[in-house]
């Protein structure tokens, strides 16, 4: 089955892009404040952590996809299971993309009226950014892929700049005491975010329209070589300007670091420009989730075409947005789903993988 009518072919690098794009979202949120809080000063080295286990997970997926090249991860699911399997885990990945771009939504949209827009409704603010999700969605990933790449570049040499600007009113006496409260919270803290990269599983649900499997293994251990030193990079910064305890409290808190750069007359309140920065990044990264949702619930029904999924996709993603009456709820449900999902979402492929080494090659040499 194709991911969809005349979808072509995506490239390493637009698929490098869309897994930042869609990884990097989660960083403009809470998590920086929330490593700070469970690791303390040390909370640089979680992403490096759980980078480890991340990579021995991407090598299982990998070596499943190379088993049945040119099969997403729902129809090898279908091939070794049947179809009731590759139905139920199409709903299952679908729902948790879902799950997530809800929560997101609602803290984006919070975050947009407190900094730009205190005068308007919250709903127009998230009708407007689900009505550009499926603007984006219903022109396929090779589009998506495209305009990613297109903005990847400026994008991140605006992140650098900005802030290596912030760092001015750092001290290094933050990191101290150097392993933060020791090496057990620290283990505990990586086991706690040990989804960080998760949905570096995109590149499951997208394998067939890579030309070749070498392709989609360098686009995913490049993304995830990238995306640990940004957040290291990104939980160094804020551990260097603001102490653990101040750092545990602040909203948004790599906006927060923008707020204070300041170089004389002309060069400060670059804000702004983070703004740019983060709204691009956090649009594009949740219109590639919630295009993968809808690509589950059409490979796992195995339906030729994932567009007629988007609306009611759209209005469930809407649905769980508002179900929280304050964002402070949606920023706790959102530091608890996340790293329950990440269990299934690790724990399916690693099964369908050893189900493939024990199972499938039997029935293959009876033949």
């Amino acid at each position: 089955m194709k991911v969809k009518k005349k979808d072509g072919h995506i490239g390493g690098f637009e698929a490098f892009c869309l897994c930042n794009y869609l990884i990097y979202v989660k960083m403009f949120l809470a998590m920086p404040r929330h490593l700070i809080d469970e690791a303390g000063p040390v909370a640089w080295a979680v992403p490096l952590i759980v980078l480890v286990f991340t990579l021995v997970f991407f090598y299982i997926l990998t070596s499943l996809l190379k088993m049945f090249e040119g099969l997403s991860f729902l129809e090898i699911a279908g091939l070794l299971w049947g179809t009731w399997a590759q139905w139920l885990l199409g709903f299952l990945f679908a729902a948790f993309f879902v799950l997530i771009i809800g929560l997101q939504l609602r803290i984006i949209g919070e975050f947009l009226l407190s900094t730009l827009l205190p005068h308007t409704p919250l709903s127009a603010v998230l009708f407007i950014m689900v009505g550009t999700f499926i603007y984006l969605a219903y022109f396929g990933i090779e589009n998506l892929a495209r305009l990613a790449g297109l903005l990847f570049p400026w994008l991140l040499v605006a992140f650098m700049v900005t802030f290596l600007l912030a760092m001015q009113r750092g001290d290094f006496y933050n990191f101290a005491p150097w392993l933060g409260y020791g090496e057990w919270r620290l283990l505990v803290s990586s086991v706690n975010h040990i989804g960080i990269y998760k949905e570096i599983i995109l590149l499951a649900f997208i394998a067939p329209l890579f030309r070749n499997h070498q392709t989609l293994q360098q686009a995913g251990y490049t993304s995830l070589i990238t995306l640990t030193f940004f957040f290291a990079f990104a939980q160094a910064v804020y551990i260097y300007v603001f102490p653990v305890h101040t750092g545990a409290e602040l909203g948004f808190p790599l906006f927060q670091l923008t707020r204070l750069i300041y170089y004389g007359t002309f060069l400060q309140r670059l804000d702004p420009l983070f703004m740019f920065v983060w709204a691009s990044i956090s649009i594009i990264g949740m219109a590639a989730g919630f295009y993968v949702s809808a690509l589950s619930l059409a490979q796992g029904a195995k339906a030729s075409d994932y567009r007629p999924y988007l609306f009611p996709l759209a209005i469930i993603v809407l649905t769980i947005a508002f179900f929280h009456e304050t964002s402070l709820e949606a920023v706790k449900a959102y530091r608890t789903f996340p790293a329950y999902l990440a269990i299934p979402i690790f724990g399916l492929p690693f099964l369908l993988w050893l189900w493939a080494l024990l199972f499938h090659r039997q029935r293959r040499q009876r033949r």
